[in-house]
């Protein structure tokens, strides 16, 4: 499951969530990689995400996105990408 919310002007939230079992395999990453892609065809220019700091696996989702850490507060990693 990929998750857009929380858009303000040209910019949203993404989360993603994917089975057990399926998990390991690059899905998450592609997913997150489809769906930027079409969210730059809306002309949405920024996306932010966030991740517990220990989910290594969400972070490097994310990392291989293209997103940058911003900010880390309460164990809770923030990333932004600009499109």
């Amino acid at each position: 499951i990929v998750d857009l919310y929380d858009f303000r002007g040209n910019s949203c939230e993404i989360g993603y969530r994917i089975r057990r079992s399926c998990r390991r395999q690059g899905i998450a990453t592609k997913a997150a990689g489809a769906v930027l892609a079409k969210l730059r065809e809306y002309q949405v220019k920024e996306v932010r995400a966030r991740c517990e700091e220990k989910n290594t696996a969400s972070a490097h989702v994310l990392e291989n996105n293209h997103f940058h850490c911003i900010d880390q507060r309460n164990h809770i990693l923030y990333y932004e990408v600009k499109l």
